[in-house]
């Protein structure tokens, strides 16, 4: 039972804790709780993270955000089934583990060379970059479990019919302050 808060500002605190059992909000209605949800989280303009139930949809956000970011860096293109922008200082995170690098974890890009990247140490030919990193903007519900966002959160898919109680309230005890949280 969540009694006290340990993450967030009292204002995201009290309203994702009224979403668990014995909350205020728990036998609302759902579209009235993401209708209340909606006007109080409605922070502006792009997001350092994102949430969404669907891969399509993290592909879709990370690639707006890369072609957005690439243009305050010197970006070299990075072809593959999933292209992207790559410079140094960027963060990816390792995904599917690769014999290098380790599912979840963030490495930061620190050099670009002809065909390969040096990120975390590990020297990452551009070949197998798709195949072991991702993009850091944008996150599945399901693999932010356990992550802490610094910064500002939009949560996506709130529309979706397989959105639930449960994803909102991951989603926004994720976040630190209730000014940051946009839920759409």
């Amino acid at each position: 039972t969540l009694t006290e808060c340990m993450r967030s500002d009292r204002e995201l605190f009290d309203f994702y804790a009224s979403l668990i059992r014995g909350g205020s909000r728990f036998s609302v209605p759902m579209a009235d709780v993401l209708t209340e949800a909606r006007a109080t989280f409605c922070r502006q303009g792009p997001a350092e993270h994102n949430l969404c139930i669907s891969h399509r949809k993290r592909h879709q956000i990370n690639m707006e955000a890369n072609e957005r970011e690439r243009l305050l860096h010197p970006a070299v293109f990075v072809k593959g089934e999933q292209g992207m922008w790559v410079w140094p200082g960027l963060v990816l995170f390792g995904s599917q583990g690769g014999r290098k690098t380790r599912n979840g974890v963030s490495y930061v890009v620190e050099s670009v060379g002809e065909d390969f990247l040096v990120a975390g140490g590990i020297k990452l030919p551009f070949a197998n970059l798709a195949t072991t990193m991702r993009l850091p903007w944008a996150q599945t519900f399901a693999s932010c479990q356990g992550c802490e966002m610094t910064g500002s959160l939009t949560i996506h898919d709130t529309d979706n019919p397989h959105f639930s109680r449960r994803h909102l309230f991951v989603a926004m005890s994720r976040a630190k302050r209730a000014q940051d949280v946009c839920v759409r």
